[in-house]
């Protein structure tokens, strides 16, 4: 971690100006793509709750799922 924090110090000096505003850290993007697989997977639940209070979903599994249980 000390060694990518020292080339990306080396590397921002190199960089212009407003490349620096745009730079970020790779802990500050995985805190990005955390939150949005977070709020994706929230998504998937809901809408996939929805489905199951579907009445034609409901419908469905009773003509075409049948379970057995021994």
């Amino acid at each position: 971690m000390v060694i990518i924090k020292q080339l990306y110090k080396i590397e921002s000096r190199c960089l212009p100006w407003p490349h620096k505003i745009l730079a970020k850290t790779i802990g500050e993007m995985s805190v990005y793509i955390l939150g949005y697989t977070n709020a994706i997977i929230q998504w998937m639940i809901v809408l996939g709750y929805n489905t199951l209070l579907n009445v034609r979903f409901k419908l469905y599994l009773a003509k075409n799922v049948h379970c057995t249980f021994s």
